[in-house]
Formats: C-alpha cells, sequence, structure tokens
C-alpha cells in the first residue's frame, strides 16, 4: 500500500476510537452516523 493511504487507514481507525470514546463518555447518543461518514471525511481533508 502508498504512504498516503495507510495515514488514511491509521487516521480513520483513531477518529473511530474518538468517536466510540466520547459517545461512551457522555453515556448518551448513537456513534452509527459519525462511524459511516469516518472515511468520507478523512479522504476530503488528505
Amino acid at each position: 500500500m502508498t504512504e498516503g493511504l495507510n495515514q488514511l487507514k491509521t487516521l480513520c481507525a483513531q477518529i473511530r476510537r474518538d468517536i466510540v470514546r466520547m459517545v461512551h463518555a457522555c453515556q448518551s447518543g448513537h456513534p452509527g452516523g459519525s462511524l459511516g461518514c469516518t472515511e468520507f471525511f478523512c479522504g476530503a481533508l488528505l
């Protein structure tokens, strides 16, 4: 894989972890939409 693709995969994984941690910390919410959009927004920013 290319360097850019590896960076994208790492960034997406970190963002998904952060989403789950934040939703769990506030004990409210549904992470489905945020998790589903992660790759789209990461790709748009790279």
